[in-house]
């Protein structure tokens, strides 16, 4: 509406919001009286909402003879197919995940990682189930970093190899809880939505945010959330046995 006050038409958005508030009583008044009740007004109200955008957006690309929506339509399916990409990635890892520690490779990728020594004593050779585990590692990262660089369309030392991208996938490993499936799932998508928050506020506050987190993990989690959420007696029960245990 701004960008026709602009141009010193009001009446376009009148006549706009006009068509908008017919289309929403048409949706609502109808469906209020079947099962969806009160859910149809926020049906209606979405509808209408999305038909007042796309003719606004319609209208002033006529207006102004184009807005570049051939860029910004080609920009949300790079966008869309970008973020495609990377959730099927994350469920590759995720099934992966469950699935892992359930074969036999599984069984022995743990035993290496938990005792190399005593592994080795039962018959296992360590040398073959770490080639596994890193090419496994790297197999998905590769894949990540590829549509990562497809997405920013170039690669440079600073951005390949940022520092902090290594700190925070550890980070939010260590948040989720590291051996498991869905824990670091969990640790990205609750630490990245603070990442973003904090950034915006002060960048200070997020190192500031991060690092503390790092020792507060290693002290009182050093296995996760997944791992004082299994804990007995809950997650209190949890955190005073590891005030006790590092005499805090």
């Amino acid at each position: 509406s701004r960008a026709f006050y602009a141009m010193h038409d009001t009446r376009t958005p009148l006549l706009i919001s006009i068509v908008t508030l017919l289309i929403n009583l048409i949706i609502e008044l109808p469906l209020l009286w079947t099962p969806l009740g009160e859910s149809a007004m926020a049906m209606g109200t979405t509808i209408s909402f999305i038909v007042q955008v796309l003719l606004m957006t319609w209208l002033l690309n006529r207006k102004l003879n184009g807005l570049g929506l051939k860029s910004i339509l080609t920009y949300i399916g790079q966008l869309t197919s970008a973020t495609g990409v990377m959730l099927g990635v994350c469920a590759l890892a995720v099934a992966a995940g469950l699935s892992l520690p359930r074969l036999r490779v599984g069984y022995a990728i743990a035993a290496v990682r938990e005792n190399q020594a005593a592994a080795e004593a039962l018959g296992i050779a360590p040398l073959p189930y770490k080639i596994i585990a890193y090419s496994g590692s790297a197999f998905v990262f590769g894949l990540v970093g590829g549509v990562y660089a497809y997405w920013f369309t170039f690669i440079d030392p600073p951005t390949v190899f940022n520092v902090d991208f290594a700190i925070q996938a550890i980070v939010m490993t260590l948040f989720g809880g590291p051996a498991t499936a869905l824990g670091p799932v969990a640790g990205a998508i609750v630490l990245k939505s603070l990442d973003t928050v904090l950034t915006t506020v002060s960048i200070f506050l997020h190192n500031v945010f991060f690092g503390a987190l790092v020792c507060l993990l290693v002290i009182f989690a050093p296995r996760g959330l997944a791992d004082l959420r299994r804990a007995r007696g809950g997650i209190l029960a949890a955190l005073r046995a590891a005030l006790r245990e590092n005499r805090i």
